[in-house]
Protein backbone atom coordinates (compact mmCIF):
# COMPACT_ATOMS: atom_id res chain seq x y z
CA UNK A 1 0.00 0.00 0.00
CA UNK A 2 1.68 2.98 -0.99
CA UNK A 3 1.41 5.99 1.17
CA UNK A 4 2.18 9.30 0.38
CA UNK A 5 2.06 11.11 3.74
CA UNK A 6 4.80 8.28 5.07
CA UNK A 7 6.65 8.63 1.68
CA UNK A 8 6.67 12.55 1.50
CA UNK A 9 7.81 12.34 5.68
CA UNK A 10 10.61 9.41 5.26
CA UNK A 11 12.20 11.99 2.57
CA UNK A 12 11.74 14.91 4.17
CA UNK A 13 13.67 13.89 7.22
CA UNK A 14 16.23 12.34 5.36
CA UNK A 15 17.31 14.87 3.01
CA UNK A 16 17.95 16.40 6.57
CA UNK A 17 20.93 14.22 6.65
CA UNK A 18 21.83 11.42 9.33
CA UNK A 19 21.87 13.01 12.24
CA UNK A 20 19.30 14.46 11.80
CA UNK A 21 17.45 10.41 11.22
CA UNK A 22 18.96 9.52 14.06
CA UNK A 23 17.43 12.35 16.13
CA UNK A 24 13.95 11.26 15.21
CA UNK A 25 14.88 8.03 15.69
CA UNK A 26 16.32 8.45 19.43
CA UNK A 27 13.22 10.54 20.67
CA UNK A 28 10.18 8.44 18.81
CA UNK A 29 8.09 8.98 22.09
CA UNK A 30 8.92 12.77 21.47
CA UNK A 31 7.63 12.71 17.52
CA UNK A 32 5.52 15.29 17.90
CA UNK A 33 8.97 17.59 18.23
CA UNK A 34 9.32 17.07 14.75
CA UNK A 35 7.35 18.84 12.29
CA UNK A 36 7.70 16.25 9.35
CA UNK A 37 5.85 13.71 11.89
CA UNK A 38 3.35 16.15 13.20
CA UNK A 39 0.25 14.95 11.21
CA UNK A 40 0.73 11.34 11.10
CA UNK A 41 -1.32 8.99 12.75
CA UNK A 42 0.10 5.57 14.74
CA UNK A 43 0.58 3.20 11.56
CA UNK A 44 1.97 6.01 10.06
CA UNK A 45 4.30 6.69 12.61
CA UNK A 46 5.10 3.51 13.15
CA UNK A 47 5.93 2.74 9.49
CA UNK A 48 7.82 5.86 9.17
CA UNK A 49 10.26 5.07 11.98
CA UNK A 50 10.86 1.22 10.34
CA UNK A 51 11.72 2.89 6.76
CA UNK A 52 13.74 5.31 8.64
CA UNK A 53 15.44 2.46 10.63
CA UNK A 54 16.22 0.72 7.17
CA UNK A 55 18.29 3.34 6.00
CA UNK A 56 20.11 4.29 8.29
CA UNK A 57 20.95 -0.09 8.59
CA UNK A 58 22.39 0.47 5.31
CA UNK A 59 24.58 3.74 6.90
CA UNK A 60 25.71 1.65 9.52
CA UNK A 61 26.87 -1.44 7.24
CA UNK A 62 28.87 0.95 5.04
CA UNK A 63 30.12 3.38 7.52
CA UNK A 64 28.87 6.55 6.01
CA UNK A 65 26.96 8.02 8.56
CA UNK A 66 27.96 8.53 11.74
CA UNK A 67 25.73 6.84 14.26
Amino acid sequence: MRNDRVENAVEAICNRGCRYVNSVLSNQENHQDFKELSDLNSMELSIVFRELDAVMAVYSQSGGCEI
